[in-house]
């Protein structure tokens, strides 16, 4: 990678090259010899005259150079070619008594025996094309005459250097830096930087090289070693930039077209207008400062987002009616297409609190469990009447978004304040604080919001004059609503709170369909969790309240008891109660609840049914959250831990460890899986990593703990881990006998489980119930850990395309011989007795990549 140190002038008005001046990668494959004509055409600040000057300086002895500096404004015909007959002669390359045109170049440069290169920088403001033309004919008329043009518009010796034989054009495609490049300009600026490092300042700056050099000088590293980026550098760039003469026609579209987050043809047009859209687009996509998107469909491109936010700024201060106006127009565009996120942000920068107040009240759900941060901002910003005047803005200031909830949630769920006997609206502390956040508003009424707080009094609440009538009646509706949007999110625990909050309010307000469908779904919340005792309290407490003749249970309520009888007797291995696979009519606001039915169907195929049946029903529906767009959330995690259990218990390792590959890290549902797969193919370390906080699980999500302790019992007993193995096997009986769950035993080696439990009475005790020595084990035994050497994974992976022996030999550089003694010892650590059968068990047990990974790489060649 090439670093050059500042040139020195040189007589011929070559310019100096920037300290620590990197070639972008596509220019220093090409440094190696000089063409006849060289284009470069890009924008401000992507290295045009310093790539050329570099270039040139790395040829200097055979070659006389003449660098040309076009004025910075309109040049006709006639006075560019004096001032290209002036610079020869100033030179001393020649006398060039004459006319002080275009002939008079030409004859003395057809003259000359020495090669000669012309660097024009600014071509662009030359204001007629055909001079064009008579550069390339200089070119194509004498052998030792070579033409190095740097310009910012397109013109039509663009065109013409692709048809000259050896003529080369640089765009901003090929000026861009690369990782590689981004980190030895960090070098030569005494910043050196990991390659993370300058992949995250290559996509945020775009690879723009003046961009990053600016950054980077700026930039810092602290004590503790990190990388402290200095982005304001970004800002100061882009206001030098918009700012240059050259750049004054199109700054306005460069900043209006900065206001959507990404933008087609039409935003385009949208934005700026039909007609300059059709004059901008080309520009700005050619500019090098945006990014094309990789999703299908119209080609869709951005700024990023440092370079869109610096925009913004400048243009905020520049035109601010024009950057509101611009963002009014984005608000309605997005919310006409229900892109709710980016319809808010546009509002609140256009600072249109009518808008913005009606965009959150039209999507609150999506926005408030989505995006609670920009929902947070917003309701911040928004004028005190408006909020008043709503009953879902004031819930959304004042209940959901003041708080942690997560860590209330969890904090309530410990000290058992969700169960069905406590009486949560006494409990200060722990509530979502209502009062709190009156008190902080400096409404004087202290005292009026500790009662709040401590007693939850509704009248209180009237009193104060913040919640009306309206607000108290749409109360448990919406905390109904924000419940089902954190348990279909994944946040059980967040849903289980929500459910009993809404339970609580629906009593005060007298709604008792609203009490049954709220206790319903915390009941199912908790079995999910592993509450299972907790989660039949509420059923016994919602099948008490009154329901009356004409009144049918709603759909959540229907589903969450069927769901709860179910679990609980999967939990108990009560196998031969409950119903046959039955397709739930789900409204669309709860489709989400057709994964806990497939999930129970899959669970129950497990002991008896058509196992591979489930596990089309699965994959099928996986792909329709893929198509639907579906991302990290309940659906996911459920599909994904039942195939993955289904496909061991099958025999089919090798699929689910490409699946897990996909898998969301920070999920706990798929960490499980992970756990199980890992243990069933033998690796028992990473089982062992897999299941360490099953102790922390236990007063939270006692079915995930209980379900880790027991893979981490085994991991460690085949691990030789006596102590640790014990000690887990104590905690998973532990939870099961708290929770009444049985069927987390059946879904790891017995043998292990009684080996562990020789010397501990309790276990043994436990172990030996009828219903887990009746019921047969779920899956298969575990394999054996297995260590291939470097050398037989080598071979492995040769031959796994299909490779003969001899071929892998060749490319191994060792006999046949030694082959073939490497394939016996292959197949006796894997027990197989075929090369098929090797591979398909090397990929089994993760020592060979999936073939879906195979398949993508081929692909990608």
């Amino acid at each position: 990678m090439g670093v050059v140190s500042p040139g020195a002038g040189d007589g011929f008005g070559m310019p100096r090259v920037p300290i620590g001046f990197v070639p972008a990668p596509e220019v220093r494959r090409a440094l190696g010899s000089v063409p006849s004509l060289v284009v470069f055409r890009s924008p401000r600040g992507w290295g045009k005259t310093s790539t050329a000057s570099y270039w040139l300086r790395q040829h200097g002895s055979g070659y006389d150079r003449i660098w040309i500096n076009v004025p910075s404004r309109e040049v006709g015909r006639e006075e560019f070619w004096r001032i290209v007959h002036r610079r020869i002669r100033d030179a001393g390359l020649g006398d060039l008594a004459g006319s002080d045109t275009w002939d008079d170049v030409h004859r003395r440069i057809y003259e000359r025996a020495r090669h000669l290169v012309l660097a024009i920088d600014g071509l662009h403001h030359v204001t007629e094309p055909g001079v064009d033309e008579e550069l390339l004919a200089l070119v194509n008329e004498n052998e030792s005459f070579h033409l190095f043009v740097m310009m910012r518009d397109e013109r039509p010796i663009e065109t013409l250097a692709k048809i000259t034989a050896d003529g080369v054009v640089f765009r901003v495609a090929q000026l861009t830096l690369g990782t590689a490049e981004v980190a030895d300009l960090a070098e030569a600026a005494d910043l050196p930087v990991s390659i993370a490092e300058a992949q995250r300042l290559r996509t945020e700056l775009g690879g723009w090289p003046a961009l990053v050099r600016a950054v980077l000088l700026e930039s810092t590293r602290g004590a503790d070693g990190e990388l402290r980026v200095d982005w304001s550098a970004v800002e100061k760039y882009t206001r030098l930039v918009l700012s240059d003469p050259d750049v004054a026609a199109t700054a306005p579209f460069v900043m209006a077209i900065a206001v959507p987050r990404e933008f087609t043809e039409d935003v385009a047009a949208h934005v700026l207008g039909r007609a300059v859209a059709d004059r901008a687009f080309g520009y700005l996509t050619g500019s090098g400062l945006l990014t094309r998107s990789a999703a299908t469909g119209p080609p869709s491109y951005h700024y990023s987002s440092v370079v869109r936010l610096a925009i913004l700024r400048v243009y905020a201060e520049s035109d601010p009616e024009g950057y509101q106006r611009a963002n009014r127009e984005m608000a309605a565009w997005y919310r006409e297409r229900g892109v709710a996120d980016a319809a808010l942000e546009h509002a609140v920068r256009a600072e249109d609190w009518p808008s913005t107040a009606s965009i959150i009240e039209a999507y609150w759900v999506e926005l408030v469990s989505g995006h609670p941060d920009q929902v947070r901002d917003a309701l911040g910003r928004l004028p005190a009447a408006l909020v008043r005047g709503s009953a879902r803005l004031l819930v959304a200031r004042d209940y959901i978004l003041n708080v942690d909830t997560s860590e209330r949630s969890v904090s309530a769920l410990r000290a058992g304040l969700l169960d069905v006997d406590s009486d949560l609206g006494r409990t200060g502390e722990l509530r979502l604080s209502l009062g709190q956040v009156l008190s902080l508003r400096s409404t004087g009424q202290y005292e009026v919001a500790r009662e709040i707080v401590e007693r939850q009094r509704v009248d209180l609440l009237t009193a104060d004059g913040a919640w009306t009538e309206d607000v108290l009646s749409e109360m448990p509706e919406l905390l109904l609503q924000w419940s089902i949007t954190r348990l279909f999110g994944a946040d059980t625990v967040g849903a289980a709170y929500a459910f009993r909050e809404a339970y609580r309010w629906a009593g005060e307000r007298g709604l008792t369909p609203a009490k049954r469908e709220a206790g319903a779904g915390l009941a199912l919340s908790l079995a999910i969790l592993g509450h299972t005792l907790g989660a039949q309290r509420w059923l016994t407490r919602v099948a008490g309240l009154p329901l009356s003749d004409e009144a049918e249970p709603s759909t959540l309520e229907h589903l969450s008891v069927r769901f709860v009888h179910e679990i609980i007797d999967l939990d108990s291995l009560r196998l031969e109660v409950g119903p046959q696979w039955r397709e739930p009519r789900l409204p669309v606001a709860l489709a989400d609840l057709r994964a806990i039915a497939l999930q129970l169907h899959a669970s129950r195929s497990m002991h008896s049914g058509s196992r591979f049946d489930s596990i089309g029903m699965l994959e099928s529906y996986r792909q329709q959250l893929r198509e639907q767009g579906k991302g990290p959330g309940l659906a996911d995690n459920v599909v994904v831990t039942s195939l993955v259990d289904l496909l061991v218990q099958t025999g089919q390792a090798d699929r689910a460890r490409a699946m897990l590959t996909e898998a969301d890290p920070n999920s706990a549902w798929q960490r499980l899986a992970h756990a199980r797969h890992s243990l069933y193919a033998g690796e028992f370390e990473e089982a062992i990593a897999f299941t360490d906080n099953a102790v922390a699980q236990a007063g939270v999500r006692p079915r995930t703990s209980l379900h880790l302790a027991l893979l981490r019992a085994s991991a460690s007993h085949r691990a030789g881990l006596a102590d640790q193995a014990a000690d887990a096997l104590h905690l998973a009986i532990a939870v099961a006998e708290q929770s009444g769950q049985l069927r987390p035993f059946l879904m790891v080696p017995r043998a292990d489980l009684e080996e562990i439990g020789a010397s501990m009475p309790q276990a043994a005790e436990f172990l030996y119930r009828p219903e887990l020595v009746d019921a047969p084990e779920l899956f298969p035994a575990p394999h054996e850990a297995i260590r291939l050497s470097e050398r037989e994974l080598r071979v492995l992976t040769e031959i796994a395309p299909g490779l003969s022996l001899s071929h892998a030999a060749r490319r191994l550089y060792v006999s046949e011989n030694t082959i073939k003694t490497q394939m016996r010892n292959i197949y006796r650590k894997l027990g197989v007795h075929t090369r098929e059968d090797a591979i398909d068990r090397a990929r089994e047990l993760g020592l060979l990549p999936p073939l879906v990974d195979l398949d993508r790489s081929t692909d990608a060649g």
